[in-house]
């Protein structure tokens, strides 16, 4: 989940995502991890060759949303209990996006690859 929340209310959205609105959705039944990421803006604008060679431009989102867990459903209805608590801490409306992991391949029987 991406969005971005303004200056002014940076704190007051950490303190409620962090103290109140993530902890509960940890404990859905199929999540096994929540994380809320922010990304440096300063360093996420810069003009790199590879964004000037890009015809489209390139939208940082400054707050993700992470969620891990055993499926989609899971993972979508904790994205969508999270999508109010974010709008009312003033960030713009979240895009959502799902990725699932397709294969994993082993180096041996027992270990990760």
């Amino acid at each position: 989940m991406r969005f971005d929340v303004d200056g002014a209310n940076r704190a007051r959205a950490i303190q409620a995502l962090v103290g109140r609105n993530l902890p509960p959705l940890s404990l859905l039944h199929g999540i096994s991890g929540v994380h809320l990421c922010l990304a440096d803006q300063v360093v996420s604008k810069v003009e790199t060759n590879e964004k000037k060679a890009r015809a489209d431009a390139t939208m940082v989102r400054t707050w993700i949303g992470l969620f891990e867990g055993s499926g989609v459903t899971a993972v979508q209805a904790a994205e969508h209990a999270l999508v109010p608590e974010v709008q009312q801490l003033g960030a713009t409306v979240p895009e959502i996006g799902i990725y699932t992991l397709k294969l994993t391949r082993l180096k041996t029987p027992r270990t990760a690859g």
